[in-house]
């Protein structure tokens, strides 16, 4: 589906269809997650959640995911420690 990206404000948005909204109870005021991924040019957008019981934000988490992706090699040999 192809969508125009419209001026709110000084920022700028596109709208997603309201059946999809609809399909996952998404209402018009409600905040989601929005994920960037520059080199893939995409965006995610996501219900957000508390993803453990001591607090970590969806955006914690995403960073750590990165990082450990990152630095995986190095994680694995500084374990081997």
């Amino acid at each position: 589906m192809l969508q125009k990206i419209i001026q709110v404000g000084n920022s700028l948005a596109v709208t997603i269809p309201k059946s999809f909204a609809v399909s996952l109870g998404w209402k018009a005021g409600e905040k989601v997650l929005v994920t960037e991924e520059v080199d893939l040019e995409t965006i995610k957008i996501q219900q957000p959640k508390i993803l453990v019981k001591n607090g970590i934000t969806p955006e914690f988490y995403n960073w750590l995911k990165k990082f450990n992706i990152e630095y995986k090699s190095v994680l694995e040999e500084l374990s081997k420690k």
